[in-house]
């Protein structure tokens, strides 16, 4: 498995405090079966001002010899900054982002839209956490958006999943892993394998690896 998304580095938003707590987050992913990681610390400057890309760097170099880290973001719909390019994923044209709470599901497209006519490529972060609905979510996708599933939630989700998967809305399941929270990825994988395994190796390993070699990847059908 590769994971997209994940707080891994030390001392710069709120994963974990220290090198030994970082080391241990990326032993949980390994042991999970994650090969590779991209490292999405917040960038949201007003409230994490130790994130900047020399320190992202140094964080992932001070964690070599576990798995391969590829540096990456976690951007903010609000605090997008003017240098886009320098914070997409593992160096690509793909950008993860997130929305505040409180941000209408009716902006959401408008959004990734614009950063899609910029020439990115939008993965919404968690996007779980802005609609269930699917019509909604098709939304999201025709505005040329990605969307990123929380492994956790797939862990619980119950009978909406089926309708996910059969209607192909997931891009991508990665761990959003924080201190004291569980990455899940083993047990997702083994609940969307149960689906289609075909599937599985998709949100799990393909698409994830399309984004660090910057391929383009088939958004599912709509």
């Amino acid at each position: 498995m590769i994971d997209i998304h994940a707080h891994i580095l030390n001392n710069l938003d709120d994963g974990p405090e220290d090198l030994k707590g970082a080391r241990h987050l990326v032993s949980l992913l390994h042991s999970e079966g994650v090969e590779m990681v991209i490292a999405t610390p917040h960038l949201i400057p007003e409230r994490y001002p130790d994130v900047t890309k020399t320190a992202v760097r140094r964080r992932i170099r001070e964690l070599e010899g576990i798995i391969p880290i590829y540096e990456g973001y976690e951007l903010h719909a609000n605090y997008l900054p003017e240098n886009l390019k320098d914070y997409t994923l593992a160096g690509s044209d793909y950008v993860l982002i997130e929305f505040s709470p409180f941000t209408p599901s009716s902006s959401i497209p408008i959004i990734t839209k614009r950063l899609k006519d910029k020439g990115f490529i939008p993965i919404i972060a968690h996007a779980e956490r802005y609609s269930l609905e699917i019509g909604t979510l098709k939304r999201f996708k025709k505005s040329g958006a990605l969307l990123q599933f929380n492994a956790e939630t797939i862990i619980n989700m119950g009978t909406i999943l089926y309708k996910l998967i059969k209607l192909e809305i997931i891009d991508f399941i990665a761990s959003d892993i924080h201190p004291g929270r569980k990455a899940g990825l083993r047990d997702a994988h083994t609940i969307v394998k149960g689906y289609s395994e075909e599937l599985a190796n998709r949100l799990f390993y393909l698409n994830p690896y399309s984004v660090i070699k910057n391929q383009k990847i088939d958004g599912g059908m709509l």
